[in-house]
């Protein structure tokens, strides 16, 4: 019979492989998707929608993803490879529906991607107040 430790070191190395093994695998995936191909795919799928209608779903689905770190956060042990792939799916989810948004812009002249970018720009050139649990709120600039 394993020791407590031994049992442990054996998860920890069940664990890396079946992570390193799921890495192989997404790794050999191709990026074909962006957020202008999941906005057509979205519009050809379910039909027109307008942007306020597509943000209210967009929050649908970030409810689903809290709910399930809610869980994840209340267990006792680290969450196993299944739950930490249905919060990436959840995350995959909250950004396929925001993607479409951007359909719905045409004339800003940027693709989510590019706003991104832009955006981190702009972030990392700001000064923050930090509320000591990890996030933080710009401080506005002096005029």
């Amino acid at each position: 019979m394993k020791t407590t430790e031994e049992q442990r070191s054996q998860d920890a190395k069940d664990r890396r492989e079946a992570s390193e093994a799921r890495q192989e695998m997404i790794s050999k995936l191709e990026k074909k998707e962006s957020s202008r191909s999941i906005a057509l795919w979205a519009e050809e799928t379910f039909g027109p929608a307008t942007a306020l209608s597509t943000a209210i779903r967009a929050l649908k689905e970030l409810t689903e993803l809290i709910e399930k770190l809610s869980i994840i956060s209340k267990m006792e042990k680290e969450p196993s490879l299944k739950d930490q792939e249905e919060v990436m799916l959840e995350v995959a989810d909250v950004r396929i529906v925001l993607a479409r948004i951007q359909r719905f812009f045409p004339d800003a002249g940027l693709t989510a991607e590019e706003a991104e970018d832009f955006k981190m720009t702009i972030n990392r050139a700001r000064k923050w107040k930090l509320d000591g649990h990890g996030h933080g709120q710009h401080v506005p600039d002096e005029q």
